[in-house]
């Protein structure tokens, strides 16, 4: 264990549970879209600035080179994962700050944010058990190093940037849910598809077999016993029922204090989709 990947994580820890506990004395702040605006450009900036950009200039090269002769060698692979952001943090961290600037309700990045939160948190975990251990610099907390950028910074971001987006903005029961499953649905299908296309089979947020046999979540197949063959088909429908109990149980906790999933069947159900009521007259 790398007593600087459990600093970090301790760091991350104590900001996420004083946001937490402060909320609720900064939410005039919080509820304004410009607060959001002004941290989704930064993040969305320092990201493409100091990783993104790096990940589309040698998918660029390797294209210039003559191509992707065997798109499912893991050097290959990793090019086109990193490209199209087949990963799940990378997918998450663009998306929710990308969103939270063009949506000033904040409602479609809330969508994201548990499979964002979910993913955050794990892979910052995952920096205690570093091979070779992290060590405590400032380029490796903020820039991160080569092939790795922005490793920690990235995932910090998303979980601190997730865990405000739900914390202010309510979408308490079935629609929260709902919402969420449909938006992990949706990163998952975009990682089949462009697995589809390009031949990609490595570093595909776990769809790849490869991901699990010797890839990156090998370590957690070994942790919890998963048949590589099989582990696709057991571990995400089991991030489903935890990012479904994970948003019950804040529900629970920040909302009423109750389980209230009784307007399932509300006619009222499509209204959250009225673009111009929620999000044009609150700019104007």
């Amino acid at each position: 264990m790398s007593i600087a990947g459990l600093a970090l994580v301790l760091i991350t820890v104590a900001l996420a549970a004083g946001m937490i506990v402060c909320n609720k004395w900064i939410r005039k702040v919080t509820n304004c879209y410009f607060f959001w605006l002004a941290i989704a450009v930064f993040c969305l900036t320092w990201l493409i600035m100091f990783r993104f950009r790096y990940d589309w200039a040698a998918y660029g090269e390797w294209i210039k080179e003559g191509g992707f002769t065997d798109p499912s060698s893991e050097i290959q692979s990793r090019a086109i994962s990193k490209a199209f952001l087949l990963d799940v943090c990378p997918f998450a961290a663009f998306t929710i700050n990308a969103l939270l600037i063009v949506d000033p309700t904040r409602k479609a990045a809330r969508a994201f944010a548990p499979a964002a939160l979910i993913g955050g948190a794990f892979t910052i975990i995952g920096v205690m058990f570093a091979e070779p251990p992290a060590e405590l610099t400032w380029e490796f907390i903020f820039i991160g190093i080569a092939p790795n950028r922005c490793y920690f910074i990235m995932h910090f971001m998303q979980v601190m940037v997730a865990l405000g987006v739900m914390l202010n903005t309510p979408r308490n029961g079935w629609k929260g849910f709902l919402a969420s499953l449909l938006a992990t649905i949706f990163i998952y299908s975009y990682v089949g598809i462009v697995m589809t296309i390009t031949g990609c089979r490595w570093y595909c947020s776990g769809l790849a077999i490869n991901d699990w046999e010797s890839g990156e979540y090998s370590f957690a197949a070994q942790i919890f016993g998963l048949p590589p063959k099989l582990a696709p088909y057991i571990a995400i429908p089991l991030l489903f029922a935890l990012g479904a109990g994970f948003i019950a149980l804040k529900d629970y906790v920040f909302g009423s204090g109750h389980w209230d999933y009784g307007n399932a069947f509300s006619k009222k159900w499509y209204a959250w989709y009225d673009y111009k009521k929620h999000v044009v007259q609150k700019i104007l």
